[in-house]
């Protein structure tokens, strides 16, 4: 099992076995600390082990209340959690500030201890038979070569791969084999097994009152202690920087923290465009290395054909979802470990952290705000507009009526599904005095739920009579989705989506995603494969919850997204990162990368197509292959998936001779 990840381990690798149990590690050096550290590690009274990959971020703290003596560089992570559990038991989950996933063995009361950090930044996966056999590791490939472990693939989780729904968060594309859920501990005794959640995400206590300049402050000290605790490493640092806001803010308040401590310069790294300039962001990543105090890398992101990148990515990757924009995580990290660094700072996920706070426009209409939604509807299109001006951008509002269409159209659904009729009326006779709305129109498009007496329960019971149908995407085999009941899988997951969204709620339901946990799970092991250890100030708990806390309008105001990030970056970002209102689409890349850069590798795959017959409709997919030169962008990250899929179960199963797919019928 350790071999299998030795990847993971360049420092070297242990075990370490006692009775029924038996712990690895694979060593890879970042901290000061884990220089003297040895993992699998027994406490002084041999009554307990531990085996760790771990960061943890509240040290001088644990160091004071556990009253650790001697030198603070010789305590290693690993052995905090260890003294933490001495001394709090499985409470200590309470205590621990970072990523980590451990797993301990109390040989007192005979009982294995596992947890997993709170927003999974660590991956834990594990194989569990009761009165058998308990599996983990840090990489499915660890857990399948154990010989109680069978691999055979899980149709459910492999049919949610192919619709690119994150609808399951605990199991994995190989059946039995499944996740310790972030903010989850598992507890194995005498045979019997307990998970449960040790953390809810929630907010901070914060004060609603507080000016903007109280709220930046505050916002300031915990995203500058999250950038601070993310730099404690025995080797050069490498941070992503593309161009975009969340990246950059997190490359220049690590310069800035190194540079006041003398410490080495920061390296960047940085994905540059070549043939499509309108994906390029050099000229906002050039104005972060004026500022000096960097060692920048340039990689090419789109002169090598995505196959050739599979090619590198499979070698680690366990499951074979690794579409989209997926590579250019991995070029990231590849760059990062060629550049000597073994630590890696992200801007991942900043967006959900601090939020856009789109629906903040959803708010303002639930509470008759109409000329304060125009006026920030008006702002924010003269924002973007600059930007449009420069690129393709991901936000697509063009004009006020396109937010009114987001918006204000979405709260006339919902008094119009409620009946609320006066509500309804008075809202269009106030929007018509400050927007580009049409009564007439409105009034044309929803006269039937307001007027006719069950109009909207028979059409919500006709919706959901067609609407299974509706949700499962043309390109998956009709007979496998009934077969393992897609549809229905699909319709839960989407009723459990929130129907009258707020910008808290919204963030909130993103930030407990499967989407979240799979993401940061594939940028883990495209890290590690390289040699290094990605780290995300962004998703710090104390960031986060703080976040959560804060009056919608702290995201959107002045018709400026994630506005209380900017505020606090004054004299920190460049002005033109600090303002800028989008970021670049990626989609031409995308496209040349899949099907121009490698000449024949899709018309090769398209030849092994029939290996998906079971699974996918392959008239769609050829039909699909055929139109390549008019695809849309979700169209193209479909084809994309599918040939990866492909690519992935050729390689995976074919040279061993069996491929684990059921026969067409």
């Amino acid at each position: 099992m350790v071999d299998a990840m030795a990847h993971r381990g360049p420092d070297g690798r242990a075990v370490w076995c006692e009775g029924p149990v038996g712990l690895g590690h694979c060593m890879l050096h970042t901290t000061p600390e884990s220089l003297h550290e040895v993992l699998p590690y027994t406490s002084a009274s041999g009554m307990h082990a531990i085996t760790a990959d771990a960061r943890i971020d509240n040290r001088e703290e644990l160091l004071s209340v556990l009253r650790v003596s001697g030198p603070a560089h010789l305590v290693s992570d690993s052995e905090l959690i260890l003294r933490a559990y001495e001394r709090w038991g499985e409470a200590c989950v309470d205590h621990l500030v970072g990523d980590f996933a451990f797993a301990i063995w109390d040989a007192a009361e005979q009982k294995l201890f596992c947890a997993r950090d709170h927003f999974g930044i660590k991956p834990f996966y594990y194989y569990f038979v009761p009165n058998q056999c308990f599996v983990f590791g840090s990489e499915i490939k660890a857990v399948l070569q154990h010989p109680e472990v069978v691999e055979e693939l899980d149709e459910v989780q492999f049919g949610l791969h192919l619709t690119r729904v994150p609808a399951d968060t605990v199991r994995t594309v190989f059946k039995n084999v499944v996740r310790l859920r972030p903010a989850h501990v598992f507890r194995l005794a005498a045979g019997t097994a307990e998970e449960r959640r040790y953390w809810t995400l929630s907010p901070a206590p914060v004060d609603q009152n507080l000016t903007d300049e109280e709220y930046t402050a505050r916002f300031l000290e915990l995203f500058t202690e999250a950038v601070r605790c993310r730099l404690r490493s025995a080797y050069p640092i490498a941070s992503e920087l593309s161009g975009g806001m969340d990246s950059s803010a997190v490359t220049c308040m690590a310069r800035d923290l190194l540079q006041a401590q003398s410490g080495p310069p920061l390296h960047s790294i940085s994905l540059v465009y070549n043939r499509f300039t309108d994906c390029d962001e050099r000229p906002f990543i050039q104005e972060v290395l004026k500022q000096g105090g960097i060692e920048p890398h340039f990689t090419a992101a789109d002169e090598e054909s995505l196959f050739d990148i599979l090619e590198e990515v499979f070698r680690y990757l366990d499951e074979g979802r690794a579409s989209g924009n997926h590579y250019l995580n991995w070029l990231t990290a590849r760059t990062a470990g060629r550049t000597g660094s073994r630590v890696l700072l992200t801007g991942q996920d900043g967006d959900t952290t601090v939020s856009h706070g789109w629906f903040y426009f959803l708010e303002m209409a639930r509470e008759g705000r109409w000329e304060e939604f125009a006026r920030e509807a008006q702002l924010c299109v003269e924002h973007l507009r600059a930007e449009q001006s420069l690129y393709r951008t991901q936000e697509a509002y063009r004009s006020t009526a396109d937010i009114v269409n987001a918006y204000a159209v979405k709260y006339l659904q919902e008094c119009a599904s409620d009946r609320k009729r006066w509500r309804f009326f008075r809202s269009v006779n106030a929007m018509k005095k400050h927007l580009p709305v049409s009564p007439r129109a409105v009034y044309r498009r929803f006269w039937r739920q307001l007027l006719i007496p069950g109009f909207v329960q028979r059409r919500r019971a006709l919706s959901a009579s067609r609407g299974m149908e509706a949700h499962l995407p043309g390109h998956i085999n009709r007979a496998f989705a009934t077969r393992i009941q897609l549809q229905e899988r699909l319709a839960q997951f989407r009723a459990s989506e929130s129907k009258r969204p707020t910008v808290r709620g919204d963030q909130l339901s993103t930030l407990q995603s499967a989407y979240l946990d799979f993401s940061f799970e594939k940028f883990d092991l495209y890290a590690a494969a390289n040699g290094v250890e990605a780290r995300h100030p962004f998703m710090d708990k104390r960031l986060i919850e703080f976040c959560l806390a804060l009056p919608s309008r702290q995201s959107l105001s002045g018709g400026w997204t994630r506005v209380i990030l900017r505020r606090a970056m004054q004299g920190i970002l460049p002005e033109a990162l600090q303002w800028r209102a989008a970021k670049a689409l990626l989609g031409g890349s995308y496209k040349h990368v899949l099907f121009g850069a490698k000449p024949g590798a899709v018309e090769a795959l398209m030849q092994d197509l029939d290996m998906l017959a079971p699974y996918v409709d392959l008239d769609h997919v050829r039909q699909l292959y055929e139109r390549r030169n008019m695809l849309s962008d979700a169209e193209e990250v479909t084809f994309g998936l599918i040939l990866t899929m492909v690519y992935w179960l050729k390689r995976r199963y074919e040279r061993a001779g069996q491929i684990p797919l059921k026969k067409a019928a």
